[in-house]
């Protein structure tokens, strides 16, 4: 192998060979973005004045604590596996939740988010209410418990059909508890002093929605499937009206400053009641079905969640018209609502998003948006320019930058909903993030790591790629016709939108001829990227599965990974016809070119549990090498010439490129999936569930060596002040300039070569196309 000399300041060319004693090592396990993991489908919500917190549970176990004062989380309190209802104790600062699943209540003190007790109920929780006269706790679950406030024991059971998160209230004035029985049509009457039933009273059938009218002493009850709301006198517990209301009522609340009710129907109608003569004054069109509702007594508005949509809508209390309403995004499921009269805020719980936004009153528009789930990374990027790695999380919606110096999260940015693939820009310095759940393409500044645009494309998109040449970024969408979308880097608007025969798997650039490939079915699509259109259809050997650029022979590789008969499927870059067809094992997932030594390497899945070599001049395989069960995923570390493999097992295996050998393995807790590698600090990121893990060298500097049988006298290239020079010497008709993944940036000529404009980091220059061993590495610098 042709190698020059090892050059300072600028510029370093180093020794290929790698072994066992100077192999990466694990630096560092970096959570993402914090430890206190995340919660599964969130749906309850309620405010703590006291602390001056939210709490929000659901599907997954725990609660979760954010501080209103920052929007962040703060605690997550071990609860049970289902949380249907909380409710705050404001005499003594606590929180109670309603565990479904477990059967349990859990006592959380807020003023340390500790959990102080676990009650135990013979039947499934669903409801609560807080007597603040007598400091009790009421818990609706088929009968009422009533738990001291103060002991938080359970001082008397009071058999009640309580089957519903909304089937309890409290009537201060009179100090009782309603308690609406769906099953028999009627409300149970309690004494908040003796604990004791002290009448039934019968309403319409299936009553659900509770409220108390504090000005006129009444107790509303919507009864869903007789379409009726009963008007109950707080002090006699006697009927004073039956209304009508079709659609089937539900949902209740309470506007105090006009002394009226809200009613939501099951359709898309919210019923407003005047309080002090209980007659109907106004029915109000919503877009969707209502899942909560809350009155906002500074800003005098009632805030409507639409748990099957995608939006809230606000009512002005005085008018009864709608004044706003609040979209979230695809999927996001607005499901429960509270209000912090302290910031004038509401809280949404959007269920489908897994997230908590935050609305001000004033404004109705969102503060804030507090993402629930844990943070497991689906991919990673690294930008050069910043020394940064940006993680994205499909789970949580967002997306991390890392500190490459430090290791550290920076800051974490919201983007859209379930965001699966990242691409970088080096040129305008941009990370784009493919919104698998959206209709977008979050574009992310890497100076600043906030989003500079939203660009919409078709739905679900999944693959991007970015092309230096046009500085254009392309996107595959599956519906409702699978499409690429071609993004403009400079405008980030949509040039483009080509037609696919079928959803793409994989998008790659040929360099060469400017050419976009995307693996579909059982075709490969070209693109040519001057024009953007569709040039040619090559059909490949057992279905399109993932792409590599081959950029010294200027060809395509194509897996046919999902099918046991694997094989790779190589295609000319100029002609785009089939040049030969590798047999190469089974179910390969993976698949990554090596510049440095000119081998394609790729995944063998089931049988083999293998990384299969291929010889990138002859299109042979070269051999196979051993890893462990079920490898996936790759990455080269084109610094030290190594392969990392991530695998089922929840190992990590490394790969010396030059001897064709395995040479270490990792073994985690997680599962190692999408890896990204950093040559200016010679460290390859590895997503690992929650957690990114870091290998680098186990020194804390790369020490460079040049062996003595690599070393030459030759004059090798040298890059000083943004300018790589070449000899005449090392010039040939393809000499080149590669970036650390294979993609041609610039021809070279004899001499000086402006490279400002580059990126930091490893690049390497090709002598000559026919000599896969005549490649020089330099190291561009800031």
């Amino acid at each position: 192998m042709v190698m020059a000399p090892r050059l300072l300041l600028c510029a370093a060319v180093v020794g290929l060979s790698a072994s066992v004693a100077n192999c990466q090592w694990l630096q560092a396990t970096i959570p993402i973005p914090d430890t206190l993991g995340g919660l599964g489908g969130a749906w309850v919500v309620a405010y703590d004045s006291a602390s001056n917190c939210v709490y929000v549970g659901g599907q997954g176990s725990d609660v979760m604590v954010v501080d209103c004062a920052t929007n962040k989380r703060i605690a997550r309190v071990p609860t049970g596996p289902m949380v249907v209802a909380l409710c705050c104790n404001t005499h003594d600062n606590k929180v109670y939740s309603a565990d479904y699943v477990g059967g349990t209540v859990t006592v959380v003190d807020a003023a340390s988010n500790q959990r102080l007790k676990t009650l135990t109920m013979s039947r499934p929780p669903y409801a609560f209410c807080y007597n603040p006269l007598a400091n009790k706790v009421y818990c609706g679950a088929e009968s009422v418990y009533v738990i001291d406030g103060a002991s938080d024991s359970v001082l008397a059971t009071v058999p009640a059909g309580v089957s519903s998160e909304l089937c309890l209230c409290y009537n201060p004035q009179d100090d009782k508890v309603y308690a609406a029985n769906s099953e028999d049509s009627s409300i149970t009457v309690i004494d908040g002093t003796t604990n004791q039933v002290l009448t039934t009273i019968r309403v319409g059938r299936v009553p659900l929605g509770l409220c108390y009218n504090w000005q006129n002493d009444k107790v509303y009850c919507s009864s869903s499937y007789d379409n009726t709301l009963s008007v109950i006198d707080g002090a006699t517990d006697s009927v004073l009206a039956v209304l009508a209301i079709p659609g089937g009522p539900r949902r209740l609340c309470y506007a105090s400053q006009n002394n009226k009710v809200y009613c939501a129907n099951i359709d898309t109608v919210v019923t407003v009641v005047d309080g002090a003569t209980d007659a109907i004054t106004a029915t109000v069109p919503v877009p969707g079905r209502t899942s909560d509702l809350r009155y906002a007594p500074q800003s005098n508005k009632v805030y409507c969640a639409h748990g099957t949509g995608t939006s809230v809508t606000i009512i002005d209390a005085a008018a009864d018209t709608v004044v706003a309403s609040v979209r979230f995004g695809t999927q996001a499921q607005p499901y429960g609502l509270c209000y912090n009269p302290r910031k004038n805020e509401v809280y949404c719980v959007n269920h489908g998003r897994n997230n908590l936004a935050a609305l001000d009153c004033v404004g109705d528009s969102v503060l804030a948006t507090v993402s629930l789930a844990a943070f497991s990374v689906s991919d990673l990027v690294y930008d050069s320019r910043d020394d940064r790695i940006y993680c994205a999380s499909s789970a949580a919606g967002a997306v991390a930058a890392v500190d490459g110096a430090t290791n550290a999260v920076l800051t974490t940015v919201e983007v859209g909903y379930r965001p699966s693939r990242l691409c970088y820009n080096p040129h305008d310095n941009k990370v784009y993030c493919a919104n698998y759940a959206d209709t977008s393409v979050s574009v992310i500044d890497g100076a600043t790591s906030t989003v500079l645009a939203t660009v919409r494309v078709g739905t679900q998109p999944e693959q991007l790629c970015y092309n230096p040449v046009n500085r254009r970024v392309y996107c595959s969408s599956r519906y409702p016709d699978p499409v690429v979308s071609v993004i403009d880097g400079d405008s980030n608007v949509v040039l483009a939108t080509i037609l696919l025969p079928d959803q793409a798997t994989d998008l790659c650039h040929n360099s060469a001829d400017n050419k976009v490939y995307c693996a579909t079915a059982d075709t490969l699509v070209v693109i040519d990227c001057v024009d953007d259109s569709l040039v040619a259809k090559v059909r490949v050997a057992h279905g399109a599965g993932v792409l590599c650029y081959n950029s010294q022979g200027n060809k395509v590789y194509c897996t046919s990974s999902g099918h046991p008969d694997q094989a790779v499927t190589v295609v000319d870059g100029e002609g785009d016809s089939v040049l030969t067809t590798i047999p190469v094992g089974d179910w390969g997932y993976g698949i990554c070119y090596d510049p440095l030594n000119n081998r394609v390497y790729t995944t063998n899945y089931v049988a083999q549990s293998a990384v299969t070599v291929i010889d990138g001049a002859a299109d042979v395989v070269d051999t196979v090498i051993l890893v462990s069960f079920g490898p996936r995923w790759l990455g080269l570390d084109t610094l030290h010439n190594w392969l990392y493999c991530s695998c089922d097992n929840r190992a990590v295996k490394v790969i010396d490129c030059v001897g064709e050998s395995l040479v270490k393995g990792f073994y985690f807790d997680d599962y190692p999936t999408r890896m990204a590698f950093s040559p200016t600090r010679g460290r390859m990121y590895v997503a690992c569930g929650t957690s990114v893990c870091v290998f680098g060298d186990s020194t804390s500097g790369v020490e460079e060596t040049t062996t003595a049988d690599l070393r030459s006298t030759k004059s090798g290239p040298t890059v000083v002040r943004g300018v790589l020079f070449l000899p005449s010497s090392l010039l040939t008709a393809n000499s080149s300039l590669l970036s650390s993944d294979g993609r041609k940036v610039l021809d070279l000529k004899a001499g000086a070569n402006d490279v400002r404009g580059l990126a930091p980091g490893v690049y390497f220059v090709r002598e000559a196309q026919a000599q896969a061993q005549a490649v020089h590495k330099v190291v561009v610098t800031r």
